[in-house]
């Protein structure tokens, strides 16, 4: 009786954050499909009805053969497949498996706060994030579900490479090894998935307190990211799919990167300012470096 009331008191405030975020979604099963959700559900139906790995690996999530769009995500692509085979066309069946994944992502991000600090503490951070506004795109828009794949298997990632690196032998081969094929995976769900090593090496720099013999040991796991980044990029070349979404734009490298840059700021500024949020926004490229969001 002891140790289920110590369990109870353990997930109660995973429960109460997962409780306050569904209450605050559920309200979107209601909404109808908008923009993107036409062209990948409503009109590729005869598609996703008799989905093949072979056609995911030969189609954008919209539909288009390569080179078309540059959207190489089958792993979202193979979950509107499945999504279909109960949903068909109401929109309430693809919101709820968003729902479900924002819920998961949820609880990892909880996992992942209580692993470092009080669960009380964790559950307030996790809950911040849960209906911060800045997510409700990646929720209540269902074609925005890359975003919360990646997101689900990059926090997984981190988390397991965090539980690694407290531990030795064969379980940390373990945590390590699912770290690598786990970000293999959501690179096909969508492709900034490749942030997920940088952070990775950023968190091993900070917690190991810049000490290079804590670091060196991980240097070949390092490797394996970009053995599989490289197998990715084969796979995705393979299939026809551009390596950018530009289409026929050129843009040269010091514009890619002051554009990068510009976004930057404008994203920073909806996560600590979210009072002008709109689904769809145009940012237009930054005539010059010298623009204040370039050099914010």
């Amino acid at each position: 009786m002891g140790g289920l009331v110590g369990c109870m008191k353990k997930i109660l405030p995973l429960l109460l954050v997962l409780l306050v975020t569904a209450a605050v979604y559920l309200n979107s099963l209601q909404n109808p499909f908008v923009r993107d959700d036409w062209v990948i559900i409503s009109q590729n139906d005869f598609a996703l009805r008799d989905l093949s790995f072979g056609y995911i690996f030969q189609h954008s999530l919209f539909g288009v053969q390569p080179p078309g769009d540059g959207y190489f995500r089958p792993l979202t692509l193979l979950t509107f497949a499945l999504n279909f085979q109960f949903a068909q066309a109401n929109p309430a069946g693809y919101r709820i498996v968003n729902i479900s994944l924002h819920l998961l992502v949820v609880a990892i991000v909880f996992a992942f706060f209580s692993h470092l600090t009080h669960r009380w503490i964790g559950a307030f951070g996790a809950l911040l994030f849960a209906v911060h506004p800045v997510n409700v795109q990646a929720v209540s828009y269902i074609s925005s579900r890359s975003e919360l794949l990646y997101t689900l298997i990059g926090l997984l990632c981190v988390l397991c490479w965090r539980q690694g690196g407290q531990t030795q032998g064969g379980r940390r081969r373990l945590y390590l090894s699912f770290t690598l094929i786990a970000f293999f995976i959501g690179l096909f769900a969508k492709e900034t998935m490749v942030v997920i090593p940088v952070l990775i090496v950023m968190m091993d720099v900070v917690w190991s307190r810049f000490s290079w013999w804590q670091i060196k040991e991980n240097v070949g796991w390092y490797g394996g990211f970009v053995l599989l980044f490289w197998l990715y990029l084969w796979v995705r070349l393979g299939s026809g799919a551009p390596l950018t979404l530009e289409g026929a734009r050129e843009l040269d490298f010091f514009s890619r990167v002051a554009f990068a840059l510009k976004l930057l700021a404008l994203n920073l500024g909806v996560v600590f300012y979210p009072v002008h949020l709109s689904l769809f926004r145009v940012v237009s490229l930054p005539d010059s470096p010298w623009e204040w969001q370039v050099i914010l």
